[in-house]
């Protein structure tokens, strides 16, 4: 089971970057967005959604945040 660490907000907040930590002891990011189905209005769905898969593997939560901040494209120049 990961446990999140840290998240860090796209500017709009429509997207997230989610820096957890494995019961291995591994550490690792995934970036999600937000999403919400309004088109039927007594039946609204929303939440976060993953956009790949999670198969980054680090040592430590640290390295997992500063390589997620160097490599996905909205963070890098903030």
């Amino acid at each position: 089971m990961n446990e999140a660490i840290d998240e860090i907000y796209s500017e709009d907040r429509a997207r997230r970057i989610v820096i957890y930590r494995r019961s291995s002891g591994s550490s690792g990011y995934g970036e999600e967005y937000f999403f919400r189905n309004d088109y039927f209005p007594d039946d609204v769905v929303e939440g976060w959604a993953s956009l790949g898969d999670c198969a980054s593997h680090y040592d430590r939560t640290e390295t997992a945040k500063a390589e997620a901040m160097a490599s996905v494209s909205w963070v890098v120049g903030c």
